[in-house]
């Protein structure tokens, strides 16, 4: 057979069911041996780094990996923003990458980056992924691939690169002997018997103990372990952003996201907190609010047991009581059952719950009290975001895309079921939630999908509404107008007095405000559309555009001018000068 036939034939007998990408010169072998498996279905997004979207949104939502197929030249100079934001958020995809003949390398052909040396595009990937190859003989190419699907899902997930030039894919390969999932890890990392030993007698013996659920959770499918954990040892949980609804967030013990836009009480119990218990965390900027000391964490005072499947994230930012190398799952379970085994039966105190209690309490009376100052003719984006979620059925997906609605979503929008919230604060590529909530809707077809998307960030991918129409995904965007790149605007105006021109749009000869009428670019592209400007219709246009069961746009005009949310007491605050010492704690007097 072919190495074509072969690579599809991997992917097939892999047990995967759909892959992404765009059409190009260099692919035609591997394109052509796909038409022989209908059963894999194919979807071409309208640019590679969509198609690459799409497939990081498939993983995250089912778990399973979807290859991505490039061209090579600008289809693979498509993908490094793309890959990159995989990477950072840990995102299991195969990008695979045709390339020209290799007769051909070094002579400057057609769509060959050849310009100080001969074409090396797995130098331009290496920094970005897990692993790249280059495929050199056909006979290995599927060995390649093994180990290129392996090191994807395998322990921390996320992207890998795989080349395989033309001459290549059209040469002839034997049979191969064995089952392409032979070379699998089947078990997972689990931490040693001592380790979690010395995790269970510190928990035990706190008075205020409170477990940080991040990523790592979510990447393990932890979500019913941590439930059961919590509910069994009465224990409150707080999330990353990136586990938001990790615990539902009407859940008694349910505290919310914690960082710069977190809930209140989030902030409260962990600066409280005399055991935090971090289960796939990794302490960045934002979740700390930039390490400050005691803004959110103090770990002069508050014992960290860290456990991460990566041990470079261990301690990276903070130091730790003790630092374990586990799943996430495994974890749980083991500690648990150590703690059962000792007898112990619940770990919060009465006081200790009464006073998280009256924490959240206090949060839900803040956000009663932000939406009863908005002004009566412009909409409060922060109200936007609580309608829209209110309107959407619980198991719904919410995606969020990037700028000022980030902070507001993590704030205003309540998770009543794990796995429904998708955001990228990693690399925070904008445009991603747009194009990454079609690949979650090809997973689960039934399922309600919504992304929130600012003006700045739907302007560089409207083409998703065509790929929606194309494939028939209804799919909604609710797109927050306000004429500006808006946290831009607000920080500038903060840190300088003023702004510069590109933080808002206006039409350079009149000055007056500019941007799109979004729903008649909706219909253009075949899909549907309606312009809401009075927060009482909007949970209405939602639940309208879900009824549709086509694409959908919701334009939202908004009030540029309600301040970006912030967890109480905390702001965003850089260091602003080189000789000023930025440590994680105060310095000694």
């Amino acid at each position: 057979m072919r190495t074509a036939d072969a690579i599809v034939d991997f992917f097939v007998e892999a047990g995967l069911t759909h892959y992404f990408g765009f059409a190009g010169g260099a692919l035609w072998p591997i394109m052509d041996a796909l038409v022989d498996h209908p059963e894999f279905v194919g979807i071409q997004g309208k640019n590679e780094m969509i198609s690459f979207h799409m497939a990081d949104a498939y993983y995250r939502a089912t778990g399973k990996l979807a290859p991505v197929f490039v061209t090579k030249g600008p289809g693979a100079i498509n993908l490094p923003e793309a890959v990159c934001n995989a990477m950072n958020d840990s995102s299991a995809v195969m990008a695979i990458c045709a390339a020209g003949p290799t007769h051909f390398v070094d002579k400057g052909g057609f769509e060959e980056v050849y310009f100080n040396q001969a074409e090396d595009m797995i130098s331009v990937f290496r920094p970005l992924v897990k692993r790249a190859w280059q495929v050199t003989r056909p006979e290995d190419t599927v060995d390649v691939l093994q180990k290129a699907y392996k090191t994807a899902i395998s322990g921390r997930p996320g992207p890998v690169f795989v080349q395989i030039p033309w001459d290549i894919q059209l040469s002839e390969v034997p049979e191969r002997r064995y089952h392409v999932l032979k070379r699998l890890v089947t078990s997972r990392v689990r931490a040693d018997a001592e380790s979690v030993e010395k995790a269970a007698c510190i928990v035990k013996e706190a008075k205020q103990p409170v477990v940080v659920a991040g990523g790592g959770v979510m990447l393990s499918w932890a979500t019913d372990e941590l439930r059961g954990f919590a509910e069994r040892f009465r224990v409150p949980v707080v999330t990353s952003y990136t586990a938001k609804g990790a615990l539902p967030e009407d859940h008694e013990l349910a505290l919310g996201p914690v960082g710069r836009s977190g809930w209140d009480c989030a902030a409260q119990a962990v600066r409280k907190s005399d055991v935090v218990i971090a289960i796939g965390v990794r302490f960045n900027d934002n979740h700390t609010a930039n390490w400050r000391d005691s803004m959110i964490y103090d770990s002069t005072k508050t014992k960290i047991i860290h456990v991460d499947i990566d041990q470079e994230e261990i301690g990276r930012n903070y130091p730790c009581e003790l630092g374990i190398v586990s799943d996430a799952q495994t974890f749980i379970k083991d500690l648990e059952e150590n703690l059962q085994n000792k007898g112990i039966d619940s770990l919060g105190s009465d006081e200790w719950i009464g006073e998280i209690t009256g924490f959240k309490k206090d949060w839900e009376a803040r956000v009663v009290a932000d939406f009863a100052s908005a002004k009566e003719d412009l909409i409060h984006p922060g109200q936007l975001v609580y309608e829209v979620k209110e309107a959407m059925p619980k198991d719904a997906f919410l995606f969020v895309d990037v700028g000022d609605i980030m902070q507001y979503a993590e704030a205003y929008a309540k998770m009543y079921q794990p796995r429904t919230w998708f955001a990228n604060p990693g690399m925070a590529t904008m445009g991603w939630a747009s194009g990454a909530m079609l690949g979650a809707k090809i997973a689960y077809p039934d399922k309600a999908a919504v992304t929130l998307v600012g003006d700045g960030a739907f302007n560089m991918v409207p083409n998703v509404l065509a790929t929606a129409v194309e494939y028939d995904i209804p799919a909604v965007w609710v797109i927050l107008n306000n004429g500006y790149l808006n946290i831009e605007r607000k920080a500038e105006i903060a840190m300088f007095k003023r702004i510069h021109p590109w933080v808002q749009f206006r039409r350079k000869s009149t000055g007056e405000p500019y941007n799109p009428d979004f729903v008649a670019l909706a219909k253009a592209y075949g899909a549907m559309g309606e312009k809401v400007e009075d927060i009482k219709e909007v949970g209405t246009a939602v639940k309208r555009a879900l009824a549709s069961n086509q694409p959908y746009v919701i334009e939202a005009k908004v009030d540029p001018n309600v301040t970006s949310f912030f967890t109480k007491g905390i702001d965003r605050a850089y260091p602003s000068s080189w000789h000023d010492r930025y440590p994680f704690q105060k310095p000694a007097k």
